[in-house]
């Protein structure tokens, strides 16, 4: 039988495995790409929602090491990805303060202020607060910092951590989507512990080609039939979207393979991947500010990417020789 194996990266070694870093240098891009208005939704923004997200928790997932020194794992998760959020939220809500003196709109900081608070990605179908004002991408952040916390402490306590994960995830996808929006992004990380829970089972998994057909069929029905949005718990179907985001992740770890070839793209998309958090925080400040329409860019995709790509470059050049941001975005 034919065997594909995912190359893991050493504990003993220091040095970056530039394949990881290209394929979150992709679902970047791929968030990037998923939150233009113009691309068509079929099937351009159906094959970016089955991995420009899903990515990240495999990933998080398949570099996961359970640890029982649970204080020391909530300062370290809370400063590298809280901090980032806290800043991100900070400069908006600043935005829709000068925006509400300027244009006499109060609401509009309360509104701004609310979401910031709560830490919607997207707009909810639940019945109870489905309708409060998402803060957008830095979703992520709040969910990924649940993700983590909770996925460690059942892994460590739980008598069948993995079927309680499972259990978990399915339930607070479904109490999401149907009946609450909790603040602080709390549903949408835990139903994320699936993904996260299959990268973590992949650090030991060998593809062979019997499942790596099975993954190509679900990915293709997937994107024909269903659909996902793990920003607010939306599937088309549970199962199959399931396999569809793991199938999608896992050619894109085939594609980083290729691209890492590719001395010039492989290595712009290492350096994305590698400040990605940056990215996100910059490229919600973009969406949040309007920052595109002062200069303005036309709302097609093919005019926002490179323009979203440059100030998102370019202000994680500035972050990296600055102190202060090196220190909010945990830069070493």
């Amino acid at each position: 039988m034919v065997i594909i194996r995912i190359d893991s990266l050493p504990n003993s070694s220091s040095k970056r495995n530039p394949i990881f870093d290209i394929m979150k240098g992709i679902g970047m891009l791929g968030v990037m790409m998923a939150h233009t208005e113009t691309i068509p939704d079929f099937p351009y923004r159906r094959i970016i929602l089955t991995y420009c997200i899903p990515i990240f928790f495999f990933l998080g997932g398949y570099f996961h090491h359970s640890t029982t020194k649970y204080r020391e794992k909530l300062g370290k998760d809370f400063k590298r990805l809280i901090f980032p959020y806290l800043f991100t939220s900070s400069v908006i809500i600043v935005y829709a303060l000068l925006f509400s003196i300027h244009f006499h709109m109060p609401n509009v900081l309360y509104s701004t202020f609310l979401a910031a608070f709560w830490g919607s990605g997207y707009h909810h179908y639940s019945l109870l607060w489905g309708d409060i004002q998402p803060i957008g991408a830095i979703w992520f952040l709040l969910a990924l910092f649940w993700c983590r916390i909770v996925y460690d402490i059942i892994m460590t306590k739980a008598k069948y951590p993995k079927i309680v994960c499972l259990l978990i995830s399915i339930l607070s996808t479904v109490l999401d989507y149907y009946v609450i929006n909790l603040p602080f992004c709390i549903l949408p990380g835990l139903s994320c512990m699936v993904y996260y829970l299959i990268g973590d089972i992949c650090k030991d998994f060998k593809i062979s080609i019997p499942v790596l057909i099975v993954l190509a069929v679900c990915f293709i029905l997937g994107v024909l039939y269903s659909h996902i949005s793990v920003t607010n718990c939306d599937y088309g179907c549970y199962p199959l979207d399931i396999i569809c985001a793991a199938g999608a992740s896992y050619f894109v770890y085939l594609l980083s393979i290729a691209i890492n070839k590719v001395k010039f793209l492989g290595i712009c998309l290492e350096w994305i991947g590698k400040f990605s958090l940056v990215f996100l925080c910059f490229h919600l400040i973009d969406l949040n500010c309007s920052i595109s329409r002062y200069f303005h860019i036309p709302r097609d995709w093919y005019y926002l990417m490179p323009f979203q790509i440059a100030f998102c470059t370019v202000a994680t050049i500035i972050s990296l020789n600055l102190k202060t941001t090196r220190y909010i975005f945990s830069i070493r």
